[in-house]
């Protein structure tokens, strides 16, 4: 009885160990560019010093991120812009189409190192995987035809992305992914692979099961690194980013947060946390101890425009040694 009311909750993080499962997600880009209201991503008049809010009255925004720079769609009436913004700087609009729902995107390690935007571009027919630089000049198609919710990520010149059961490049397989597991994220890097994924586990938690997990490219099962209940609280688990040598993500709720939330960071079996109890609904790593979040006032989350969701910029993040936290359930 314990065991089911605790998985109602979504009192779970477990670690270790390695897996044997991870399937595909949603979103694309299309219509015409739409002019971002000045009240939209007007900053407020006073907010802490280690603090920047980029955009107000959001409710679904995709933030990614790759280093420095985060991206993420803001709503301005019935569409959504694509924006980017460095060290919680400024947002400018990039180059892709406004599209009536938030833009799936992912920003990553572009041909020689630079921040690099990798979307579907999508039509009624299917969608191309483009890519985007932040300079302002045209996208640039691959020429790889997806599926909508295929999660493409980069790394130098290689796109990684979902489809037909696989996580795949132009030319292999990373990994098959066993049936009734969805990919719900993917981060590349020049010798790993980490994915978000949602497993299948029965009716347990509101939402479902969360695992992050860690392929080194060439092998055939992947590490779990956390595991997450999805329970009424919203407590879940971000997708990942690589920097430093360090995996970096998050497990946020959008109520009564504890002490064990907040951005964690992996290496080589050490676990450190900054601990974080604000509402999230949506969170990218920043770089030099920064993050981009979106937050909730109130447990009522993001669903609602009048919920007035913000997204904001925070430096300043102290980590400290935290040991594996363990599944309550276990």
């Amino acid at each position: 009885m314990l065991h089911s009311v605790l998985a109602t909750l979504g009192l779970s993080l477990a670690l270790a160990g390695p897996v044997h499962a991870a399937t595909s997600s949603t979103l694309a880009a299309s219509s015409n560019n739409s002019a971002l209201t000045s009240a939209t991503l007007r900053p407020p008049t006073i907010a802490p010093a280690n603090e920047r809010v980029l955009a107000s009255e959001q409710t679904q925004v995709n933030l990614r991120s790759y280093g420095r720079n985060a991206i993420f769609s803001v709503q301005s009436g019935s569409s959504y812009t694509l924006v980017a913004s460095t060290d919680g700087g400024p947002t400018k609009p990039l180059n892709v189409p406004a599209h009536p729902a938030a833009i799936e995107a992912d920003i990553a390690h572009g041909p020689g190192g630079e921040p690099t935007v990798v979307f579907p571009a999508c039509d009624a027919v299917g969608c191309e995987i483009n890519l985007l630089k932040l300079d302002g000049s045209e996208p640039q198609s691959t020429g790889i035809q997806v599926y909508r919710g295929s999660q493409p990520t980069l790394w130098n010149k290689t796109v990684a992305w979902v489809g037909n059961g696989r996580v795949r490049t132009s030319t292999r397989t990373l990994y098959r992914v066993p049936k009734g597991v969805e990919v719900l994220g993917l981060e590349l890097s020049s010798h790993q692979l980490a994915m978000t994924v949602k497993v299948p586990e029965g009716a347990t938690g509101a939402c479902g099961v969360r695992e992050l997990w860690v392929l080194k490219l060439g092998a055939k099962r992947p590490r779990q690194i956390a595991r997450q209940i999805c329970g009424l609280n919203g407590q879940v688990l971000s997708k990942a980013s690589f920097d430093s040598g360090w995996l970096y993500f998050s497990r946020h709720c959008n109520t009564n947060c504890g002490s064990r939330y907040g951005t964690y960071r992996y290496r080589n079996g050490r676990y450190e946390l900054a601990g974080d109890s604000h509402p999230l609904e949506d969170w990218a790593w920043g770089g030099r101890d920064s993050v981009y979040q979106q937050r909730a006032p109130n447990d009522l989350g993001c669903s609602e425009p009048s919920s007035l969701c913000t997204v904001v910029w925070t430096n300043d993040l102290k980590f400290k040694p935290v040991r594996p936290p363990r599944s309550f359930l276990e």
